[in-house]
């Protein structure tokens, strides 16, 4: 399931299609959750899906502002995929890890770069008096 999500994925990606792309992240991810069959997670995640997809959805969005390059993210989805389809816990956790912190560095970077614009624009504000 995992592997035919993402090459579902890698066909989007070819199409240029951000939509698609984005829905079929957000399943690769729950097909990684339900191939893990612990039963917990499978049933927290699927109740939270469409959180899951929406986060994804902006998630992409904001790095894609950044110039953040979708071959980046599908070059990441394809090192999870690659380990796990080798059976290879600890290269699936170190790719996972990988993917995880790239995210949390560009979302860390958006919210940077707004707090400067707005820093900008009070200032621009105050000096022309507005």
């Amino acid at each position: 399931m995992v592997d035919a999500v993402f090459h579902k994925m890698e066909a989007a990606h070819a199409k240029r299609d951000p939509t698609d792309e984005a829905r079929l992240d957000a399943e690769f991810h729950m097909a990684i959750i339900e191939a893990s069959h612990n039963v917990v997670m499978v049933h927290m995640m699927r109740s939270m899906f469409q959180m899951l997809r929406e986060g994804v959805f902006y998630n992409r969005q904001v790095m894609f502002r950044q110039r953040t390059t979708r071959a980046a993210l599908l070059d990441q989805h394809r090192a999870i995929n690659a380990a796990l389809q080798a059976r290879d816990p600890a290269g699936a956790r170190a790719a996972v890890e990988a993917h995880l912190s790239f995210v949390e560095r560009a979302l860390s970077d958006e919210k940077k770069l707004e707090h400067h614009e707005e820093v900008a624009r009070l200032r621009l504000e105050q000096q022309t008096g507005r």
